[in-house]
């Protein structure tokens, strides 16, 4: 929400889960190693995605048992 007064400054409200978002991204960007990381796993084709963390577990977990199994 932006608060406009007269001959003075905006005045932006968000709420408070949106301001510590940006926060959290601001801290992110400063660390150059991380944001890098960050950015070279979303642009990276061969990095899988995953719906959800047990579905990234079942995945590890079936390469592991390939990998025991010496068919990865």
């Amino acid at each position: 929400m932006v608060i406009t007064r007269r001959n003075k400054q905006k005045i932006i409200m968000m709420s408070e889960e949106e301001y510590e978002g940006m926060l959290e991204t601001l801290d992110i960007m400063k660390n150059k190693p991380e944001y890098d990381h960050i950015l070279h796993s979303i642009a990276d084709p061969r990095v899988e995605k995953f719906d959800s963390v047990d579905e990234m577990l079942a995945i590890i977990d079936e390469e592991i048992k390939r990998e025991k199994d010496g068919k990865l």
